[in-house]
């Protein structure tokens, strides 16, 4: 495997890299702080939804029959 520079584009954002031939480019980045953060809101949040809606739900079915 080789590593291959790449130059930021700083008006847009892109990545741009100078390739020859042929190959497989393969891209890989970090988490950042900001994706762990709203990942964990999201999954409490879930948890928090399943907890007070669906559990009583079925517990209500349940102790109906």
């Amino acid at each position: 495997m080789k590593e291959i520079p790449a130059v930021l584009n700083k008006q847009n954002g892109y990545v741009a890299l100078s390739l020859s031939g042929k190959g497989k480019v393969t891209v890989s980045y970090k988490t950042t702080w900001a994706q762990k953060i709203s990942l964990s809101i999201s999954l409490i949040t879930l948890a928090l939804l399943f907890s007070v809606k669906v559990i009583p739900y079925i517990s209500k079915k349940i102790l109906k029959k």
